[in-house]
């Protein structure tokens, strides 16, 4: 509402669109005023959501790097809400492949619901963003690794154990890459 509509309002000359039918300027008031602290709530709780993420990531200052940050964290939750979400279909391929599997080998029960437990499990919601962060803190550790690898044989002048850290760091390389080694 406008300074200019509520002085109309609180002057008796005109009633805003959104008012409801026997609702008096004072309850609309209040509702407007609680619409807007419920708004404030929820600004206030991603507020500090956001401040959360910025502190477990240790980012410092309001860069283009914290919001790209913030955005990959809320792509994880998202990921993460769908896995939890997701729910073979009774009628899905999924479920119709499982069932074949299990139809096809009633002689063994143990292996045969094994078997569709598998392909069940198997149809699961894709997940890069979180495939990523795992492959990222992975290499992180093994970056650790190869950097405390590589002062120890530059202390001791021991090109064998700088060689070894070397290889850890293409390791890394290879893990952030979505490679195994």
């Amino acid at each position: 509402m406008q300074p200019f509509e509520m002085q109309g309002l609180l002057a008796g000359k005109c009633l805003p669109g959104d008012l409801i039918v026997n609702e008096s300027i004072a309850e609309y008031l209040l509702r407007k005023l609680e619409d807007r602290n419920e708004l404030e709530r929820q600004l206030s709780a991603k507020t500090i959501s956001e401040q959360n993420i910025i502190n477990a990531f240790g980012i410092k200052g309001e860069g283009a790097h914290s919001k790209l940050v913030i955005e990959y964290v809320h792509a994880l939750v998202a990921e993460n809400a769908a896995l939890k979400a997701f729910r073979p279909q009774p009628n899905g391929a999924a479920m119709m492949e499982a069932l074949d599997v299990f139809f096809a080998n009633e002689e063994y029960p143990e292996g045969a619901m094994s078997d569709a437990f598998d392909i069940l499990c198997c149809k699961r919601v894709s997940t890069p963003e979180t495939d990523a962060a795992i492959a990222e803190i992975k290499a992180q550790g093994v970056d650790e690794y190869a950097n405390a690898t590589i002062a120890i044989g530059e202390d001791e002048r021991d090109l064998d154990i700088i060689y070894a850290g070397n290889q850890a760091k293409l390791f890394a390389k290879h893990l952030r890459a979505g490679r195994k080694g």
